[in-house]
């Protein structure tokens, strides 16, 4: 009997199934052996309090105590799993666990490095070397007919003309002209916006229109349209004072830029930077630590 189980049981230990068994309970035994035993999780009182007020945001009530409890044992379950995903590298490799993770270290570093408050004679310094960035663009107010292209594809003259005689005599240019996606009034636009709505050819062609009369018919990406300007302003430079917040906005954001990219390279010294064969460092950009983005 003994030696027929001994026979077995050699035989087993042939088995590709059993080997795989026998590897991997030799490999979990050491984990447990070399592993680090202070695997420590502690849950404060900050922990529990902010618990309680995502429940208490979430619900319109504060947990009951068992609800706590429930709250308690899934934010411990939760790091246990979180800790063994980092563990076994479930982190590595992953677009959107990188891309959040990049998320709140950039919000750490700046917030770790914040930047003083600038100076009034800062701030106008910045705005006498940096004016044209506050520079305000052109703005025009106009009202349109728009017209559908006859068959052949070009401007129905005839309607044109038939518009233009009643709005002479005085009818309104609402109820006239074919219906258009965008509205018929248009207020206070720049260029850029006028073309990203009809084309480029139609917004410069309204440079040369008189304002306070119906000119047209003008082709845009849509088909032609009849155009009134109601007003115009021309591009200016603003005063210090009109401009100020977005001067210290401005002004702020490139030197927390500064901040943030002088914490990154005190932290990059930690780590020796290796580049393959073939690939190619723009020094200027990546490596320059001479770089100011202020000037």
């Amino acid at each position: 009997m003994i030696e027929r189980i001994t026979r077995k049981l050699r035989k087993g230990c042939r088995e590709p199934l059993w080997q795989f068994i026998a590897i991997g309970s030799a490999i979990f035994l050491l984990y447990t052996e070399v592993a680090p035993k202070d695997h420590r999780i502690t849950i404060s009182q900050a922990h529990v309090e902010g618990l309680r007020q995502d429940h208490l945001r979430r619900t319109g009530f504060p947990p009951t105590p068992e609800e706590e409890s429930a709250l308690i044992e899934r934010l411990f379950q939760d790091e246990v799993l979180l800790r063994e995903a980092l563990r076994i590298g479930l982190d590595q490799g992953d677009p959107i666990v990188r891309r959040r993770l990049l998320q709140k270290m950039g919000f750490l570093v700046e917030n770790l490095n914040p930047v003083p408050e600038p100076t009034e004679a800062e701030l106008r310094e910045h705005f006498q070397r940096h004016g044209e960035r506050f520079a305000q663009e052109g703005r025009v107010s106009l009202v349109h007919i728009f017209l559908v292209p006859d068959r052949s594809g070009a401007a129905p003259a005839t309607e044109a003309q038939r518009i233009l005689d009643k709005l002479s005599a005085g009818m309104d240019p609402g109820d006239l002209g074919d219906p258009f996606i965008h509205g018929s009034r248009f207020v206070q636009r720049t260029d850029m916006e006028l073309a990203a709505i009809f084309g480029t050819s139609f917004a410069a062609g309204l440079k040369d229109l008189q304002e306070g009369v119906w000119c047209g018919p003008m082709e845009s990406s849509y088909g032609f349209h009849l155009v009134r300007i109601t007003s115009r302003t021309e591009p200016r430079k603003p005063t210090f004072a009109e401009v100020r917040p977005q001067v210290l906005q401005r002004l702020k954001a490139i030197r927390q830029e500064e901040a943030t990219r002088a914490a990154i390279r005190r932290l990059s010294d930690r780590y020796e930077i290796r580049l393959e064969e073939g690939v190619r460092r723009k020094e200027a950009i990546v490596f320059n630590r001479g770089a100011n983005p202020s000037s």
